[in-house]
């Protein structure tokens, strides 16, 4: 009987700057929407 480590997981970070002021645009709001939906 032998052994293998498994691999490390995967992961990922996503970030959204914006300044204070500013809306994000429709374009990067449904990307953060999909982002978030693939995450939950």
């Amino acid at each position: 009987i032998t052994t293998v480590p498994l691999a490390d997981p995967l992961y990922d970070t996503i970030a959204f700057v914006r300044r204070e002021a500013s809306p994000l645009s429709p374009a990067t709001r449904e990307i953060a929407r999909l982002a978030r939906e693939m995450l939950t």
